[in-house]
């Protein structure tokens, strides 16, 4: 994808909230589209296109400029600029990378990991899963549905300091919260396939990699325990601290894509993905999820001040204490929307249901 010919980020604060519009012009199969990300500032937003395909320059400006007389009409105002969109947003560009993923297992099963030393912890992040690639001087973020995906510019100079310090072709795996990147893999350093080595030896080169001071947070190493006092330490801690989860990784695997034994999550509450089916008053949706492959609804969820009220249609993530089979999720407080979860996942099998009582 070439660089934008032009681009803007706007931003908007208003009413308690705080969101950024990202447009640009590229050129792209000889005429011009339209890209656009917005969201709430902080966030790696939504992507989108105000064209279908390429279009004379000409009408592709006509498109940018109604943008921004329609957004600074509104109160947007133009700021310190987000990256342009990191992939080809009128077809989705599959970057051939897929994360691997976690089973999840039961308080049940906790001392049986804590006790094997053939696996590490690490704190489970409460955000989206991310890889961050750099090679030759472009940066690309990819979604957990192996797509590219629009970022924070914070995370290409993060980059661009590193290849500065003479490293480069690198990809990081992380949880994306905000304009941090919590990195716990590397599936590439300075060109080397990092994949078929051991988890404790991809973590440890890691940590070398990223110890070059660039004076930019972005990115931040997710540090492993090692040995039963010190994953108990890092529980109890967890706990305490009311966080999502714990994770734990057998620490002599390779990275394969897909869901695997070697890596297992435990979350200390339950989160879902749920379908947002209307628009009630008073910040206010109505949750749905696909039960025998129709929608039924689950309640209702508030949505906090300082979010935006996502669109009919829209996946969410809401955190809840548990499901009342035939009813709805028991206090669901909303945290954001998931573009990188398809409407087909948002299935009645995932939520937990409330013990019933002798």
């Amino acid at each position: 994808m070439s660089e934008p010919k032009e681009t803007i980020t706007l931003y908007c604060q208003k009413g308690g909230s705080d969101k950024f519009y990202t447009a640009c012009i590229i050129e792209e199969n000889g005429g011009f589209t339209v890209p656009i990300n917005y969201g709430r500032r902080g966030t790696s937003g939504q992507s989108g296109s105000k064209t279908k395909e390429p279009i004379p320059y000409e009408k592709a400006k006509a498109i940018y400029d109604k943008i921004i007389k329609e957004k600074m009409g509104k109160g947007y105002t133009p700021g310190e600029g987000m990256s342009p969109m990191a992939g080809n947003v009128i077809e989705k560009i599959d970057s051939g990378l897929f994360p691997q993923l976690l089973d999840e297992i039961t308080e049940d099963e906790l001392e049986k990991y804590l006790r094997d030393d053939n696996f590490g912890a690490q704190e489970k992040k409460d955000g989206q899963r991310k890889f961050l690639k750099h090679d030759e001087g472009n940066t690309t973020s990819i979604n957990k549905k192996g797509f590219e995906v629009g970022f924070a510019s914070v995370f290409k100079t993060a980059c661009e300091a590193y290849n500065e310090a003479g490293k480069d072709n690198f990809t990081f795996d992380g949880e994306e919260i905000g304009e941090t990147l919590h990195i716990f893999d590397a599936l590439c350093l300075n060109g080397k396939d990092m994949r078929n080595l051991p988890y404790l030896q991809r973590h440890s080169e890691l940590a070398l990699f990223i110890s070059y001071d660039t004076g930019n947070e972005a990115i931040k190493l997710v540090p492993l325990a090692i040995g039963y006092e010190t994953k108990k330490a890092l529980y109890d801690r967890l706990v305490k601290e009311e966080k999502e989860g714990i994770i734990f990784k057998r620490l002599d695997a390779p990275y394969t894509e897909g869901r695997s034994s070697d890596q297992v999550k435990l979350k200390f509450y339950a989160t879902a993905s749920i379908i947002v089916i209307r628009i009630n008053e008073k910040r206010s949706i109505g949750m749905g999820i696909i039960e025998n492959d129709k929608v039924i609804e689950i309640g209702n969820c508030t949505i906090p001040p300082n979010k935006d009220i996502p669109e009919v249609g829209k996946i969410a993530e809401v955190r809840y204490l548990y499901f009342y089979k035939g009813g709805s999720l028991y206090q669901p407080t909303y945290l954001d929307v998931r573009d990188d979860v398809d409407k087909e996942e948002c299935v009645i099998s995932q939520l937990k249901y409330k013990a019933e009582e002798d």
